[in-house]
């Protein structure tokens, strides 16, 4: 078990710490079963709306359904987890005791998707004022380097801002090259299903 001045160090050094069972297998079950729910509603829809986010594959041109935006507003389940006294102390121990949320949203990754999420640092999507801001990533289902893991780059909170815009426009990546460099210092991220991820905005 890691002690919490180790989580805090932790955190502080590499910018994320990744939490192992945080949750239990019955928080998980709600979990899912709020989440199947949530995607049969999408069934037989083709394109985005303020809930369902679809995109266009690369390789086949057909919609796929990628996220399902701030579904603590859709479903109690979601509204009780972002509660949780599991997430709630972490959060207070790494960010200190006044804490907001600025918004949820379920990444799904299908089999056999060919859109990849670009490199990037959530930095350059929130509105903020200082950086003192994390995301929560929660696993739903086990977490393995073959089934579309995140990847962090250890360290890089306290390194470079990168620019996010292509021609002028905001495209939500960093520029190839940029993409190239920090990958090769890529760590890849698993985890069973109810481990828990903390990660620094501008990581």
């Amino acid at each position: 078990m890691v002690s919490q001045s180790e989580l805090k160090e932790t955190y502080d050094k590499q910018g994320y710490v990744i939490c192992e069972d945080l949750l239990s297998n019955e928080i998980i079950a709600e979990l899912r079963s709020a989440t199947d729910k949530l995607v049969t509603v999408a069934n037989g829809m083709k394109t985005s709306n303020e809930t369902y986010e679809f995109i266009e594959e690369t390789e086949s041109s057909l919609p796929r359904l990628e996220r399902i935006n701030s579904p603590h507003k859709v479903d109690p389940v979601f509204d009780q987890l972002i509660r949780k006294k599991e997430i709630t102390d972490i959060l207070s121990l790494l960010l200190g005791p006044n804490i907001r949320m600025q918004d949820s949203k379920l990444n799904l990754k299908s089999s056999g998707g060919s859109s990849a999420v670009e490199w990037h640092q959530d930095w350059a999507f929130y509105p903020h004022t200082n950086d003192d801001i994390l995301a929560v990533g929660i696993m739903i289902d086990e977490m393995t380097s073959h089934n579309g893991p995140v990847m962090f780059v250890p360290g890089s909170h306290k390194g470079q801002i990168f620019d996010h815009c292509s021609d002028g426009y905001f495209c939500g990546a960093v520029k190839p090259n940029t993409a190239s460099e920090q990958s090769r210092h890529a760590e890849i991220v698993t985890g069973k299903a109810g481990s828990v991820t903390f990660h620094h905005c501008r990581l």
